[in-house]
């Protein structure tokens, strides 16, 4: 079992440890733990402080979780919409690799309709009645060790603390709780779960958070203030200190027992440090760094300190330590209801969205070829270039930006007659186009850079290809050879050209084997590249379609020269072109690897 995720100082960790001490003494002795007791249906360990918002789902024997609606900040543009999220933040030099903020996402494909009728109401009040917006549940408190008994353990299992946060629980065994109850809701409450249209198979999700949900529920999600969404550390109300909204001292304290956050949510700082789906990965340059190790806990814990009280506060858990599966005694988790991204029918709905948001209709391929075909060669001309309507082509980076804020601002500034106010809004636009500038300028670097490393993917698959063929050549002359030979040396000749041919008839036979075990190893290599290769294409859904068009236009017009290597690359830029295209008009299931392969005729 892990200690305690904690940095105390070495006072606090004698404080502690004499805590812990004493504790396990009163334990033993039966003088402080709270006595074990049959499992009932106690108001304290399931919904301590009831709200007409709350939506509750049934447990076994009786008990319920309840749950909190959490719109996503981008309902209106559509379910292909998602919004940027400054995730981590706060705490000193030495959390700099652990919670230094960095760029996440948040987005939902649930919306009210989806959600059991009864639930409804609460939902869209809670979303001041937007009927199309996107949302998810979070539990409105961490789940408490009476509701993981009714679950896990059976409705005569004994709970002590039955009201505090379930603790010193692996990842996997958390995983599991959510595995259970789902299966428990489907058999005894269907009801309980989303459901979607054309579909009667499918249904919502009970899981533990990502990293994001859980920092953007925490912050306050949709009923945050735009400085609770920014801000390193907890936003507090005036006069109220840390420790009213999140539970610290030697041990847990019962959920619900401190304030709560604009959404309703309980515990998210203090108490319970929570566990997330997500590894566990560094912080670097504002992204989270490539390398995944253990598991993301967020918010800190009852053993922490008021600055390690924060919805930005980022720990790892191991999945193992040298004892098994890692476990830790100030460490639980609170579970989200999300959806699938591509229930029932909804894949029409978005590749009509997709289509509008991209400009062009299904099965469209706008009509321009970005690069003239003939650039190319026969295979890049055979089949087809990426396309875009006229103007794509004569944009440059910086008609890329989305110029709506700059012209919002040169409005106030034509409408404000204060020169103090007009000369502000005036820096205000200046900084808003530097960062606008830089901030596209550096995306469509990325995007550059991505598609360089498709081209050479391409190039490289083609390259494996042209070897495999030459094998595949050679193998068929010396099968050629191997079945005319005996056919010379039955006609009249000498016995010097007999030998002769024998000698070469077993030159061949022998020459067969290890060209025939060169073939798995080539289709191996290429079913990797290909991987590799459609992969990087499909990362291009990520970015806006000027911003590709832009960048492969770049790439392409940078191979110049005749010479046999900027042939051969213009080659696989053909069907790089190609391909990209497939990709932003939604054909994702038409890029093979069999165009790319090279034949020798």
């Amino acid at each position: 079992m892990c200690e305690s995720l904690k940095k105390p100082s070495w006072l606090k960790a004698l404080v502690m440890a004499a805590a812990l001490f004493f504790g396990l003494m009163a334990a033993g002795l039966g003088l402080m733990a709270a006595p074990a007791r049959a499992l009932e249906a106690d108001p304290a360990a399931q919904n301590p402080r009831p709200d007409p918002l709350d939506i509750s789902f049934p447990l076994p024997c009786g008990l319920s979780m309840a749950f909190r609606t959490v719109a996503v900040p981008t309902a209106a543009l559509g379910l292909l919409s998602d919004a940027g999220l400054s995730v981590g933040g706060g705490g000193d030099y030495s959390e700099s690799l652990v919670s230094r903020p960095h760029s996440s996402y948040i987005g939902s494909s649930l919306t009210p309709n989806e959600l059991p009728e009864e639930f409804r109401p609460a939902a869209l009040e809670s979303l001041s009645g937007q009927p199309a917006a996107q949302l998810f549940l979070i539990g409105k408190y961490e789940v408490t060790a009476a509701q993981w008994a009714a679950v896990m353990e059976g409705c005569d299992a004994k709970v002590a603390g039955g009201a505090k946060p379930k603790t010193s629980v692996s990842w996997f065994e958390a995983v599991k709780f959510t595995e259970t109850l789902m299966r428990w809701l489907i058999a005894n409450s269907p009801g309980s779960l989303p459901r979607f249209s054309a579909n009667s198979k499918d249904v919502g999700i009970v899981r533990l958070p990502t990293e994001s949900e859980w920092e953007y529920a925490a912050r306050g999600g949709h009923l945050a203030s735009p400085g609770s969404l920014e801000s390193d550390t907890l936003l507090l109300a005036p006069g109220a200190s840390v420790e009213e909204y999140g539970a610290t001292g030697p041990d847990l304290a019962p959920i619900g027992s401190r304030k709560p956050n604009a959404l309703g949510v309980y515990d998210t700082v203090g108490n319970a440090a929570e566990m997330t789906m997500e590894t566990f990965r560094m912080t670097v340059a504002k992204r989270l760094h490539g390398a995944h190790g253990g598991v993301t806990v967020k918010g800190g814990s009852h053993v922490d300190d008021a600055s390690g009280l924060r919805p930005g506060r980022r720990q790892e858990l191991p999945f193992f330590d040298s004892g098994g599966a890692a476990k830790a005694p100030n460490v639980g988790f609170r579970l989200v209801v999300s959806a699938l991204n591509l229930p029932g029918e909804r894949t029409k709905e978005l590749e009509s969205e997709y289509g509008a948001k991209f400009g062009f209709d299904d099965g469209d391929d706008a009509a321009t070829a970005i690069i003239p075909e003939d650039d190319w060669g026969v295979e890049g001309a055979a089949t087809g270039a990426l396309t875009a309507n006229e103007d794509a082509q004569a944009e440059s980076p910086s008609r890329l930006i989305d110029t709506g804020p700059t012209d919002r601002i040169r409005a106030l500034i034509k409408d404000v007659s204060e020169p103090t106010h007009k000369e502000a809004l005036t820096k205000l636009l200046v900084d808003v186009e530097n960062a606008a500038l830089a901030r596209e300028e550096r995306t469509l670097a990325e995007v550059t850079e991505k598609c360089v490393s498709i081209l050479y993917a391409a190039w490289g698959i083609r390259d494996t290809s042209l070897r495999q063929a030459l094998v595949i050549r050679r193998l068929q002359h010396l099968e050629k050879t191997v079945q005319e030979i005996p056919a010379q040396m039955r006609m009249n000749i000498s016995a010097e050209e007999k030998s002769q041919l024998a000698q070469t008839l077993e030159q061949a036979k022998a020459g067969q084997a290890p060209l025939q075990a060169e073939l798995p190893q080539y289709e191996h290599s290429l079913s990797q590249q290909f991987s590799y290769y459609k992969n990087l294409l499909l990362d291009l859904n990520d970015y806006d379609r000027p911003m590709v068009v832009t960048a492969v236009e770049a790439v392409a017009r940078g191979l110049q020269g005749d010479d046999p290597l900027t042939v051969s690359k213009k080659r696989a830029m053909g069907f790089v072109i190609a391909d990209v295209g497939k990709v932003l008009s939604g054909r994702n299931d038409q890029i093979l690897l069999n165009p790319l392969m090279v034949e020798i005729k």
